[in-house]
């Protein structure tokens, strides 16, 4: 509970040795208005069992600069509920290779605008089966460019449902030889004018 009583500055002045003894019932209890003062190294040294104690409003105030700091360990590790604090600017500074530690029950929360965040370095990194954690509008919502991570197994995993958030521009950015991923389901959820 004294955590509660730290600003930015005393969060970032926290040793990185001293950040990995916390877990999720003392993380839980940071100020979500301090977490702006945690760096990319920071973030990193935290245990990844503690991250489930972070709620979305913690997530939010994070440092866009110091998502990089996260591997896919911990991000796995949040609580997917949480997940909706991000923003497309944390996000796309997320590391690539940590994008494998998210799955469907923590795509299926991010918000809708945060997905313009995701460039297709870190797509191509997602969890095939997490696909189906994405609904239409946060497909939609995608940055088009971002299209092109996708390979052939993530576009089998996603829900056909989700088809129909993709437009002409998302559609023209896939990767040809991803397509055959595509079953007829998901042809028939897709938006005629995309096509």
């Amino acid at each position: 509970d004294q955590l509660a009583g730290f600003d930015a500055d005393r969060m970032g002045q926290m040793d990185h040795d001293a950040l990995q003894q916390f877990d999720a019932s003392q993380v839980q209890n940071f100020d979500a208005g301090a977490m702006k003062g945690f760096d990319a190294d920071q973030l990193g040294a935290f245990d990844p069992g503690a991250m489930k104690g972070f709620d979305a409003e913690q997530l939010g105030n994070f440092d866009p600069n110091a998502m990089k700091g996260f591997d896919a360990s911990q991000l796995g590790a949040f609580d997917p509920n949480a997940v909706k604090g991000f923003d497309a600017t944390q996000i796309q500074n997320f590391d690539a290779d940590a994008m494998g530690g998210f799955d469907a029950d923590h795509f299926k929360n991010f918000d809708a605008g945060a997905m313009g965040g995701f460039d297709a370095s870190q797509v191509q990194n997602f969890d095939h089966d997490a696909m189906k954690g994405f609904d239409a509008t946060q497909m939609g919502a995608f940055d088009p460019s971002a299209m092109g991570g996708f390979d052939k197994a993530h576009m089998a995993a996603f829900d056909p449902t989700a088809m129909s958030g993709l437009g002409a521009d998302h559609m023209a950015a896939f990767d040809p030889t991803a397509m055959g991923g595509f079953g007829e389901e998901h042809f028939k959820n897709f938006d005629a004018g995309a096509m």
